[in-house]
């Protein structure tokens, strides 16, 4: 008799108390007319159909008119079986011959007119798609109607059915059915045997059965109907029945062993060769050894292989110390990675398997969680989301995790998902008091992690107020934080329109005397990807004298990095170079934990400008653990910076190496935004200098859709002289023109030294030698007073080769300007516009373009709104 349904001698659902309790609630709400959708789930053998069938007895005690339905794996091709077990099989009646004719679920609202009813159904994993789209209706119409619907199902399940999915998503309390402790085991078996036996049976019972309710009661008949080798230690005992069960096995032969150990690891449908490769047999032992099992029972004859009784698997993995359990799951784990690259296939694999705390799985599950989202399937991502939290060990790790996962789950369960998000606060609150000083000030900032959800749950409900209306105040408001947080996730798939408003917002009410600098951090570093860098430059002073006051650390710090990025892209080498060490004085580079690679970048990337490879490499060759990667999005950063140095060494297949995993991240991460995550445009040199022009287009022109899309001038100049140097050579001329007026528009100095120089080649390359030695000129005199020599040298020898002859340092400041370049300063000061220029003087817009650079260059000012300013200062 199975557990739950009472005997003489037998204590019915012992250690399911709790979940009887709560059916029986359900059931009474009902008779009241509160219906609901209760979905009973957990592995083969915790007990399911038992617990349904003692709450079936109980429900008609209540009164409850009660109809259950039990597909199998024969129902699954037959159209709406459910309904037809729920509806017709009892009554005798048939379902018309033109389905449209039959309304089960008018039927079932019928029904309940005569009082409240109960639907069961056990194992709906095997039920058809078109019951189980009724179902899920019927689990809509439940809280209107005196209707108890309650469904069984078997995990794990197949992730990619998707209307079990979408029922699934639907119900209103879930009923997770485990495994039996030792308590509960001895309970059980107190009708059995005396306690003091029972007791002493649990321990081995459990051990060798898993807690599997079904097998311990196989067990516990067996021993109870077959007492051999009585009054031996309990554990031989339990272990000689359990060996009888199995139906005497041949596991005298190692393959055969350990090919049955494979098959109870592997996820159908299952091959010879995954078993050969799980076993670590050859493909011939393994094929001998499936006959012998066939030979013994315990497989069906049949291709794949399938056990007689499901029961049968849990009973071989119960019997493996959890040792050997973990290295066979991880062995089958690794075999299906190989063989497929369905991501969810992987995870719902290692769902089957044991915790190991492996980061490898922590990565599938997180890569699986992130495609069944994409298609929609929030049930499936919150499965491997969870396991993904199991695997991991980190704080960090979890906090992540349990923003990711309350996003998955917030249409589905609200409530749930603001608990995930406030056991992830909890897990950076831990991982602060156990650091150090300056690793708290990153645990504070890094709560941005977490707080995604924070802005994501809230999504279109939230409408921040303009900058205008947002009043000043020395504390931060809860709009300018959640504008804040908002910025900085919005940075990577909006457009910068979109991201200065949320910036500024977070920034209008002024500098705070308190409350998390890190958000108005997030904001100025906002306002440098959009290229809004004199905008950014007020801020960081303010920000920086407020950090001070403070007492510095890691809010000063990374102030300083976000200034350094700046003048970095400004092609103030020097400056930045400067601001980066002085954040490494504040923080010295081991407090700062994987998010050194923050300021890693610009530090490396402004030795390596201004020549000093060596010096780049020193820092560019930091190691980081692979921990660090699979957790921090500033990794990205960190790749580009190595990719780029190792490409100046001349090793081009670690460069593409790195800059592409940089990209990798950034699908992980979702930073798609090329102001964020430059690896594009890093990559097309490399993939240029390879050899690789085909890919390179590609990557460019990616690069160009992403960069319009966020919209601010500097990434969409990079993608522009990608282009240039990727696609054809009629449109060369065309690309770098355009490049280097979004450049200078952007105040990006180095990027125009770079392109001009570019445009002056393809001048010379055609003949123009007169303008290209003029703009190789320019490119040269500039590099060099940025600092740029490699740039400079470039330059200096494409002079040389246009038959120009390199002069000293050009006079600078206003007297170093020419006629025209005066008047074109003062037109521009003047609020002037390129076009009325050059209508007004008869020259062409590019000619204006160029003067305004070289006046910019002379002037030593980053754009046309610096002008004013530094003509009256130069009178």
């Amino acid at each position: 008799m199975a557990l739950g349904e009472g005997s003489a001698g037998h204590k019915p659902l012992a250690g399911r108390l709790d979940e009887s309790r709560l059916l029986a609630e359900a059931g009474a709400q009902a008779r009241w007319g509160a219906g609901q959708f209760v979905l009973v789930t957990g592995p083969t053998g915790v007990g399911r159909s038992a617990l349904l069938s003692a709450a079936r007895r109980s429900w008609l005690a209540d009164g409850l008119t009660v109809r259950r339905s039990q597909p199998t794996v024969a129902d699954e091709s037959t159209p709406f079986v459910v309904p037809r077990q729920f509806l017709l099989t009892d009554t005798g009646r048939q379902a018309p011959a033109d389905a449209s004719d039959w309304s089960p679920s008018a039927a079932v609202v019928e029904l309940t007119k005569a009082g409240p009813v109960v639907l069961c159904v056990d194992d709906v994993q095997h039920a058809d798609p078109g019951s189980l789209g009724w179902l899920a209706e019927l689990a809509a119409l439940s809280e209107a109607l005196p209707l108890l619907l309650v469904c069984a199902l078997r995990t794990p399940f197949d992730l990619g059915n998707r209307p079990l999915s979408d029922l699934v998503a639907r119900s209103s309390r879930t009923v997770r059915l485990a495994a039996l402790g030792e308590d509960e085991v001895a309970e059980a078996l107190a009708g059995r045997w005396d306690a003091p036996t029972a007791r002493q049976l649990a321990g081995p019972l459990t051990r060798r059965t898993g807690g599997n309710p079904l097998l311990v009661q196989q067990v516990a008949d067996r021993l109870t109907s077959h007492p051999s080798g009585d009054g031996g230690p309990p554990d031989e005992l339990v272990h000689g029945a359990v060996e009888w069960w199995k139906r005497r096995a041949p596991a005298a032969a190692s393959a055969v062993a350990s090919a049955l150990a494979a098959l109870a690891t592997l996820r159908a449908p299952i091959t010879t060769e995954d078993v050969a490769a799980v076993a670590e047999v050859s493909r011939s032992a393994a094929a001998r050894a499936v006959d012998a099992l066939h030979g013994a029972g315990l497989l069906h004859s049949t291709t794949p292989p399938t056990f007689t009784d499901p029961v049968l698997r849990d009973a071989v993995l119960a019997d493996l110390d959890a040792a050997s359990r973990a290295e066979l799951f991880a062995r089958a784990t690794r075999v299906l990675a190989r063989q497929c690259d369905d991501a969810e296939s992987v995870a719902a694999q290692l769902l089957r398997g044991p915790v190991t705390g492996s980061t490898w799985a922590v990565r599938q599950l997180r890569q699986a969680a992130n495609t069944a989202m994409a298609r929609g399937d929030s049930t499936a991502a919150v499965a491997f989301l969870e396991r993904a939290l199991a695997e991991s060990g980190g704080e960090h790790t979890s906090a992540v995790l349990l923003a990711e996962l309350a996003v998955a789950r917030f249409d589905t369960d609200s409530m749930t998902a603001l608990g995930d998000f406030r056991r992830g606060l909890w897990h950076l609150r831990r991982a602060r008091l156990h650091g150090s000083p300056q690793d708290q000030d990153w645990a504070e900032y890094d709560d941005e992690a977490a707080l995604e959800l924070q802005w994501r749950w809230m999504g279109s409900r939230y409408t921040p107020p303009s900058a205008a209306a947002v009043p000043r105040t020395d504390r931060l408001s809860g709009e300018r934080v959640l504008a804040g947080i908002a910025a900085a996730f919005y940075l990577h798939s909006h457009s910068a329109d979109v991201v200065l408003e949320l910036a500024r917002t977070a920034l209008a009410g002024g500098v705070p005397t308190s409350g998390p600098m890190a958000v108005l951090v997030s904001a100025v570093a906002a306002l440098v990807c959009a290229d809004e860098h004199e905008e950014a430059d007020g801020w960081l002073r303010e920000l920086l004298a407020e950090a001070r006051a403070q007492g510095g650390g890691f809010t000063e710090a990374l102030l300083h990095v976000a200034h350094a990025s700046s003048l970095h892209w400004r092609g103030r080498l020097a400056e930045a170079e400067r601001s980066v060490r002085t954040a490494f004085e504040l923080v010295p580079a081991d407090q700062w934990g994987p998010a050194v690679a923050i300021p890693l970048r610009p530090l490396v990337d402004a030795l390596l400008d201004q020549g000093r490879v060596d010096e780049a490499w020193a820092h560019a060759s930091t190691p980081l653990t692979e921990d660090s990667v699979s957790e921090t999005w500033a990794c990205e950063a960190y790749f580009i910076a190595r990719g780029r140095v190792k490409a100046a060494r001349g090793d081009l297949d670690g460069a593409l190496r790195d800059i592409t995993d940089a990209g990798r991240l950034g699908e992980l991460w979702d930073r798609q935004n090329p102001a964020a995550n430059d690896w594009r445009a890093a990559a097309v040199p490399v993939l240029l200098a390879a050899g690789q022009r085909e890919r390179a287009r590609e990557v460019a022109e990616a690069d160009l859709v992403a960069a319009r899309r966020w919209g601010s001038p500097r990434p969409v100049g990079r993608a522009l002289w990608s282009l240039a140097h990727t696609g054809p050579d009629e449109r060369r001329e065309e690309l770098l023109t355009e490049a280097i007026g979004l450049f200078e528009r952007a105040g990006a100095q180095l990027d125009v030294a770079v392109a001009t120089l570019d445009l002056g080649r393809w001048h010379a390359e055609q003949g123009r030698l007169r303008p290209a030695r003029e703009m190789l000129r320019t490119a040269m005199d500039l590099a060099a007073r940025l600092g740029a020599t490699p740039l400079a040298e470039r330059a200096r020898a494409a002079l040389v080769a246009a038959g120009g002859r390199p002069r000293g340092p050009r006079q600078s400041g206003l007297a170093g300007l020419t006629r025209t370049e005066r008047l074109v300063a003062e037109r521009a000061a003047a609020g002037a516009t390129n076009q009325d220029i050059a209508a007004e003087l008869v020259v062409s817009l590019r000619a204006v373009e160029m003067h305004l650079t070289s006046v910019y260059r002379k002037l030593g000012v980053p754009g046309r709104s610096a002008l004013p300013d530094a003509l009256r200062t130069a009178e």
